[in-house]
């Protein structure tokens, strides 16, 4: 992983397994040009959405004070097929 640019101030990177297999959430919250920042960003193994990740990730943000309307939802637009010998 690539170290981050510095632009003043403390920045905490958090990894949080979730109950669910091969699920984590990303949390990062600091400063960033004199304003406080949290973002956090929910990854799994599989292309396929967990709606049990989703909703653990919905709680996680409702903790965090991380307004629902700013939660978004990605969607996969294309897929990648490996090739067969």
């Amino acid at each position: 992983m690539m170290p981050s640019a510095r632009v003043g101030g403390k920045r905490h990177m958090y990894i949080l397994d979730l109950p669910v297999k091969d699920h984590h959430i990303f949390y990062c919250e600091g400063q960033l040009g004199g304003k406080a920042i949290r973002i956090g960003k929910l990854v799994g193994r599989n292309p396929d959405m967990s709606l049990e990740a989703l909703e653990e990730f919905k709680k996680f943000a409702e903790r965090k004070g991380l307004p629902q309307e700013n939660i978004i939802m990605p969607v996969q637009t294309e897929s990648c097929i490996p090739e067969s010998d």
